[in-house]
């Protein structure tokens, strides 16, 4: 376990902002922060709203409003975010193959782009 504050408190997990010990809770709330910025190209500002600590930034209701709801909820406030997103996303993809398809089709134009830069 481990105790302080990173010193940017955009950065910081729940655990840290309210100096309680943390361990793997940080990594956590990076991967939440790393998908904020993903959705709304811009940092995530957290709020505690009963007991708990969600984004403030709204999601948009065509967005999978309750897959990313229980993700964050997960990532920010502890457990697991990867399962939390895993299942519905995957049913989501299986429903919709088109968007799967497409998700696919970009992430490879992504990897051919960063394969280029590297050389």
């Amino acid at each position: 376990m481990f105790e302080g504050k990173s010193g940017t408190e955009a950065f910081e997990c729940v655990e840290m902002r309210e100096g309680k010990p943390w361990k793997e809770q940080v990594d956590l709330y990076a991967v939440a922060a790393t998908v904020h910025v993903l959705l709304h190209s811009e940092y995530m500002e957290t709020v505690s709203e009963g007991g708990s600590w969600k984004p403030k930034a709204a999601l948009k209701r065509y967005w999978q409003t309750e897959t990313w709801t229980a993700f964050f909820d997960a990532c920010i406030n502890g457990g697991g975010c990867i399962s939390a997103a895993k299942r519905p996303l995957e049913a989501y993809f299986a429903a919709n193959p088109a968007k799967a398809a497409a998700v696919r089709m970009a992430l490879v134009k992504q990897d051919i782009m960063v394969d280029a830069a590297g050389r």
